[in-house]
């Protein structure tokens, strides 16, 4: 396994769209299954990479594309390791905030009545619509699909993730 994980590092610093979605995906898998310190460093890294790499390498053209197809192995890190849940929730909202201020007016408007039924719809499970399909549509659909996919993610991950999960004991019963 940690074979696999060094395999995957070294992969991600080939920079290409295909292996950071490739790696990031392998990497989420093996969190869930083992939730160790070499694979929350290597998720931690992949994190950080990515960011780096929808802000400042990818065109404005990609970055939707490619923050939708990482946004399963995102939440998946997040569920594998909660503690990396507010630095995945600051990725989510920098990209995505990147990405809406390229939608035109009228799809922000779209979008702000499409917000009331994704929250009612946000943790059904969504269909993923395949790569290619989201290649064909144009940048102003595909930003609009990428942002309503990541309000859904954030509303997913502090579900998962958040400090629920901990009970909490007031001082005065300790």
């Amino acid at each position: 396994m940690l074979l696999l994980l060094f395999c995957a590092k070294q992969l991600y610093c080939i920079c290409s769209s295909d292996t950071v979605v490739f790696c990031l995906d392998l990497v989420s898998h093996l969190a869930q299954h083992y939730n160790i310190q070499a694979t929350l460093d290597r998720a931690a890294f992949m994190i950080d990479s990515l960011y780096h790499f929808l802000t400042v390498v990818v065109s404005a053209e990609e970055r939707s594309s490619l923050l939708y197809e990482c946004l399963s192995s995102l939440l998946r890190l997040g569920s594998a390791f909660p503690n990396l849940a507010p630095i995945i929730a600051r990725l989510l909202l920098s990209v995505g905030l990147m990405i809406s201020s390229t939608l035109s007016d009228d799809s922000r408007s779209y979008m702000l009545c499409q917000l009331e039924t994704l929250r009612a719809n946000s943790y059904s499970e969504n269909n993923q619509i395949d790569n290619q399909l989201m290649k064909e549509l144009t940048l102003n659909e595909r930003n609009q699909i990428c942002l309503l996919q990541i309000i859904s993610v954030l509303d997913k991950l502090v579900f998962q993730c958040s400090a629920q999960r901990h009970l909490y004991y007031s001082p005065r019963l300790i």
